[in-house]
């Protein structure tokens, strides 16, 4: 083999400054945003990776992406108006972004400084003057004397006969420890949902509170509650439908932790979706903020899903509540979150403040069919959502600083976003609803503070121990 046949120093050198040239002008600040914004196409380049079995394969690829790297060098460096177009192109661009970002200003700062004064107002006249108590109950309010498994329904007989029925045949296949009743409130259903459960024949004892008129799930639920006849009570959607130890594995738990008097407000169960469905919850809940909003999600890794967990909140649908605690705290806001969601999740924030925290118990498995109980809502469920995550983050503040943060990201948001700007828009008519479960909320003293909004960062362990929850 000749020598020529080899890659020789040169050869490697020569392909190391092309590179290191052609790199640093391709990285350099203006032809990547000039590439991304379409005013150039660079070259392109067949650089393959540098291995080869025979030497002379090597020396070869080697000379030919020298020679790619040198030509695209070179034809980068003829481009000596390419820094100036980019340069005047893109102050034309941001003129007109900043007369259009000053016209949107005009025409909704009005607005938002209105907004900004009924906010600061709401969150005057919601401070306590009078000292806060701690939210206890007594030891008779947590005994397990049995669960009310309440399900409230709105137009869709089948779905809840079905799952009625399912409920049942798990109940009886593995008895609970305690007793157990079924409550049905019917939301002023066309469907005849009403007659239908009055004629279903079921070994657990099952009443029905039939409403004249849909009231919203968080009226339907608190009536039930207060009607339940044991210590906790258990929410269930009319599209859930639980597996065969979800209930005895999810009361073990529970007397568990009584037994050890471990604080807690609810338990949720783990929900399942259907295999053909992509999994969007879980019963592990968590918030965390963001720039002027507060996001509220599960997790849904599966390989995170196991034990007994600290979970934000239990959800309104799928989890088991100390009913006493659940109506202190002044149940699901039925004024404030309208016509439904959030509720669960604020409630849960609250019982997070108070000193009571809530747990996620993985062996309790129930499967979602998701949704489908409110599919027929004539409203837009996502704006909606969004709306009432800006109402608990306004209800839930903590301080004034907090509360000039939450303004100012809010007032830039609703700047540059048009519909952020609708969000704050449907807000105001809920502010006095805020005020009031400000007020109400603070009868009791917080043992958790801010920190709170941060959950996936929020010390449990160490909280817990300096309040001597554990």
């Amino acid at each position: 083999m000749s020598p020529s046949q080899t890659p020789t120093a040169d050869d490697l050198e020569q392909w190391k400054h092309a590179w290191v040239q052609y790199q640093r002008l391709v990285n350099s600040w203006y032809v990547r945003i000039a590439k991304a914004s379409g005013m150039v196409k660079l070259p392109k380049l067949q650089l393959d990776s540098l291995t080869a079995d025979q030497p002379e394969t090597l020396s070869q690829q080697i000379k030919q992406q020298t020679s790619q790297l040198q030509q695209a060098v070179a034809w980068l460096a003829a481009q000596p108006a390419l820094r100036w177009k980019f340069t005047l192109t893109n102050l034309l661009k941001f003129g007109l972004l900043t007369l259009k970002f000053l016209a949107t200003a005009v025409v909704r700062a009005p607005f938002l400084i209105r907004l900004d004064w009924l906010i600061l107002r709401t969150y005057w006249h919601s401070q306590a003057n009078t000292p806060a108590s701690d939210l206890q109950l007594t030891a008779r309010q947590q005994t397990l004397d049995g669960v009310s498994i309440i399900i409230p329904t709105w137009n869709k007989k089948q779905l809840l006969l079905d799952c009625l029925l399912h409920l049942d045949k798990v109940l009886t296949g593995k008895p609970l420890p305690v007793p157990v009743e079924i409550i049905v409130v019917d939301n002023g259903s066309q469907d005849g949902s009403a007659k239908a459960v009055k004629n279903l024949q079921l070994t657990t004892p099952l009443r029905l509170i039939a409403l004249p008129e849909n009231q919203g799930f968080a009226s339907a639920v608190n009536l039930a509650v207060d009607r339940a006849s044991y210590n906790y009570v258990y929410l269930m959607n009319n599209d859930m439908f639980a597996y065969g130890s979800c209930f005895v594995n999810l009361l073990k738990v529970a007397s568990q932790m009584l037994a050890r008097k471990e604080r807690f407000f609810a338990l949720a169960s783990q929900v399942i979706f259907p295999r053909n469905k992509p999994r969007q919850e879980s019963g592990l809940t968590y918030w965390q903020p963001g720039f002027g909003r507060l996001y509220l999600a599960h997790v849904v890794n599966s390989q995170l899903l196991h034990g007994v967990q600290p979970t934000a909140w239990a959800g309104g649908g799928s989890s088991l509540f100390n009913k006493h605690l659940f109506v202190q705290l002044g149940r699901f806001d039925q004024k404030l979150y309208q016509p439904m969601y959030v509720e669960d999740a604020d409630l849960g924030f609250s019982a997070w403040r108070k000193g009571w925290p809530s747990y996620f118990v993985a062996s309790s498995r129930i499967k979602h069919l998701h949704q489908t109980s409110s599919r027929s809502s004539q409203f837009d469920p996502e704006f909606v959502m969004h709306k009432n995550w800006l109402a608990l983050e306004l209800k839930q503040i903590m301080s004034v600083k907090q509360l000039g943060r939450f303004v100012c990201q809010t007032n830039l948001l609703a700047l540059v976003n048009k519909r952020h700007y609708r969000l704050l828009q449907a807000l105001v008519p809920q502010l006095p609803a805020i005020q009031q479960a400000r007020i109400q909320l603070q009868k009791y003293s917080d043992k958790y503070g801010e920190q709170l909004f941060d959950f996936a960062r929020f010390s449990l362990t160490d909280l817990l121990s300096d309040y001597g929850a554990r």
